[in-house]
């Protein structure tokens, strides 16, 4: 048994309309792969779970967050292959907590992390933009947009999570001029990919480091204590 977070939508519910209350137990066969019905989802951190929604189940600001229990005699607990996402056999769910909220700036700035974890230092001009967006000297949307146009340099492994970045970093500019929800939404989602892509290229690549991903949510804790008023 692990203590785990679980995102429903504000009714309380999931996929298939699988409904979630405090007490409730369900469970899965344990069988097949990790996005599928035969096991019960779950985050590790609830920073994960909202830094993750607009690309898994996109529940969005109005989801509801629990806390609960994961069980069974087989257990995907995101310690290892699996790293933004967990499953297992059967999930108890026992309280609610306050959905925490990320910024645009936290979202992007913990995918330009995992992305330069996979890219190192092999390709500088984009090391160089990351470096210069996570300092705060151009965030622009014109230098995120030039960057994007670069991602066939970065190796095939690498290149949906460079790209994604990009377009999270493009948006979250014109976000900061605009202020409009749509706009919010799309670098959510940019930056949610990122990571998520990042995760599969650490998957695939050998050479690369498998620590970082584990330690996401160390480094979304991180980000968001950064943020806070001093």
């Amino acid at each position: 048994m692990r203590d785990i977070f679980k995102l429903t939508d504000k009714y309380g519910r999931t996929f298939d309309r699988t409904k979630w209350a405090v007490g409730v137990t369900h469970t899965a066969p344990g069988k097949g792969p990790l996005c599928s019905s035969g096991w019960i989802h779950w985050y590790p951190h609830p920073l994960v779970a909202v830094l993750m929604d607009p690309v898994h189940g996109d529940f969005g600001p109005t989801a509801r967050l629990w806390r609960g229990t994961a069980g069974g005699k087989k257990l995907l607990d995101g310690s290892g292959k699996f790293v933004l996402k967990g499953g297992s056999q059967t999930v108890t769910l026992i309280e609610e907590l306050p959905l925490p909220s990320l910024t645009i700036e936290q979202r992007v700035t913990v995918a330009i992390r995992v992305v330069q974890c996979v890219v190192g230092n092999h390709y500088p001009e984009w090391s160089k933009w990351a470096e210069a967006w996570l300092s705060g000297q151009d965030r622009t949307e014109k230098a995120a947009m030039t960057t994007e146009t670069k991602a066939d340099a970065v190796a095939q492994v690498a290149k949906g999570a460079v790209w994604a970045v990009a377009v999270a970093a493009a948006e979250a500019a014109w976000a900061a001029l605009a202020a409009t929800e749509t706009v919010w939404v799309v670098a959510a989602e940019a930056a949610a990919r990122a990571t998520d892509e990042a995760a599969w290229a650490m998957r695939k690549a050998t050479t690369t480091t498998q620590t970082v991903l584990p330690n996401l949510a160390r480094m979304l804790q991180d980000v968001v204590k950064q943020g806070e008023p001093k």
